[in-house]
């Protein structure tokens, strides 16, 4: 069950909800009644982006629509003020303070979203003349916490090192900054009594001969006593594994 609930979280960034219109409309070109943009969303290049917090967007328009806007907004803002206003109010808000997307020959058009910290809808109306639709796709990017630094003590590298320490904001999911190699976090549950859950994850270091070097998932043993964090899992590569290792954190 534990494990399940950290795999939720590391799929957060990339979680959405759709509320728009099917696909199969406004494929056929020749029988469209109004507007309509579909809204795709996908995972944002980490060359140059941070996909915990960015988002690449796809929109995808039928052929009435002559003109298409976005706006992003926290996902309560956004509900209060549809509650409030109405949602036909809404897309006139959307068209006022958005930004207009130009659309391409094939009816498409891409965009990334980027520095979005919690929950945000990114919403998207469609335009033709006076009818008008509203498309919506959800993204919550991960909101971190620094809490410090503390000492991570690597019983299969032999090293003692400071590494940065965080905690998800309003969350129980911590993660060990740049834990072996720069960039390569670490993340681990604490849960309610104290046990320590974590999956499988690659660390950032590849073996000559065996590729990508993985730490987990927990085994017996992984917990949290006091400010101590003991994470107990195996290191492993594509041919096997090199046996279980005991990796030790001292929150801040």
């Amino acid at each position: 069950m534990k494990k399940n609930i950290l795999n939720l979280l590391f799929v957060f960034t990339i979680l959405m909800s759709f509320s728009s219109c099917s696909e199969e409309e406004g494929t056929n070109s020749g029988g469209d009644s109004e507007p309509v943009a579909t809204l795709y969303t996908y995972k944002a290049d980490p060359k140059k982006y941070n996909p915990e917090n960015d988002v690449f967007v796809r929109v995808a328009v039928n052929s009435r629509v002559k003109e298409c806007f976005y706006f992003v907004q926290k996902t309560e803002d956004r509900s209060k003020q549809i509650e409030l206003t109405g949602e036909k109010s809404y897309v006139d808000y959307v068209i006022k303070e958005g930004v207009q997307i130009k659309i391409a020959d094939d009816r498409t058009a891409d965009f990334y979203v980027t520095g979005l910290k919690g929950d945000y809808t990114i919403s998207v109306v469609a335009v033709d003349g006076g009818m008008k639709s509203l498309s919506s796709v959800n993204f919550i990017g991960f909101d971190w916490e620094d809490l410090g630094k503390g000492m991570f003590t690597s019983s299969i590298f032999g090293f003692k090192k400071e590494r940065l320490v965080q905690k998800l904001k309003g969350g129980d999911l911590y993660q060990i900054k740049s834990a072996y190699q720069e960039d390569w976090n670490i993340r681990f549950i604490v849960n309610k009594d104290n046990t320590v859950s974590f999956d499988k994850q690659e660390i950032g270091i590849v073996h000559k001969k065996y590729g990508m070097i993985s730490f987990g998932p927990q085994l017996n043993g992984s917990k949290k006593d006091g400010k101590v964090v003991t994470l107990v899992g195996s290191f492993s590569v594509a041919a096997g594994s090199f046996g279980e290792f005991k990796e030790v954190l001292e929150l801040p």
